[in-house]
């Protein structure tokens, strides 16, 4: 199982989420819950893109993502 820890993005105050390798994951949840804000967030970190686009509307906090670094690429 890999665990990313996401804090600060959009609307997500802080999260973990748990990825099981060479699985398809599958998170539902009703619109706005930040489901594409996760996909973003891991997107970013594989790709060491910056993560200051997912800021907070009218926040001064900053954006974090922390993953395994067996995480390179996002499908």
């Amino acid at each position: 199982m890999l665990n990313i820890k996401i804090s600060n993005c959009n609307n997500i105050a802080s999260a973990t989420v748990n990825i099981a390798e060479e699985s398809l994951n599958i998170y539902y949840a009703t619109n706005g819950t930040g489901k594409s804000t996760i996909a973003k967030a891991i997107n970013l970190a594989a790709s060491s893109g910056n993560p200051s686009v997912l800021k907070p509307f009218g926040s001064s906090l900053n954006p974090s993502i922390e993953k395994p670094e067996s995480i390179n690429e996002v499908l």
